[in-house]
């Protein structure tokens, strides 16, 4: 199931979406981004035109830039991995928020870099000191 919202002459910027395959499941609420027809469009035209090669690749490189790719920048609701979730993406789409509830109930708080690695979570998780059993957390 898919319902969304278009904005004129563009593509989808919101959708309720709800799909299932392969063993999983997903359904949330998507906002996604995309610049300024006024922006790209140009360069979209360029593109279509050129022959494959070098020229079309760095046409196609310009055009993302210029916003003409569709992002994803928000996602609330139930994930593949039956957690519920928000997450929040920067303008090339790459998330960097991600609050979750795991289906066990574990609440967790994520911020990931640029190729998705989580660089903090909190809960903070509680390591020990490498050789005298001890926590160094306070209070631990």
């Amino acid at each position: 199931m898919h319902f969304s919202m278009d904005r004129f002459g563009g593509d989808q910027q919101v959708a309720l979406s709800h799909y299932e395959g392969g063993g999983a499941m997903e359904t949330g609420l998507n906002v996604f981004d995309r610049g300024l027809y006024k922006d790209y469009g140009a360069v979209w035209d360029a593109y279509q035109a050129a022959a494959p090669g070098p020229e079309k690749e760095a046409l196609k490189l310009k055009w993302q830039q210029a916003g003409g790719e569709q992002v994803q920048r928000l996602f609330v609701g139930r994930t593949r991995g039956q957690s519920s979730a928000v997450i929040l993406a920067d303008a090339k789409g790459r998330p960097k928020i991600m609050m979750l509830v795991t289906p066990e109930g574990k609440p967790q708080l994520n911020f990931l870099d640029d190729k998705g690695a989580i660089i903090q979570s909190l809960p903070a998780i509680k390591r020990k000191l490498p050789g005298c059993g001890k926590s160094p957390d306070p209070g631990n």
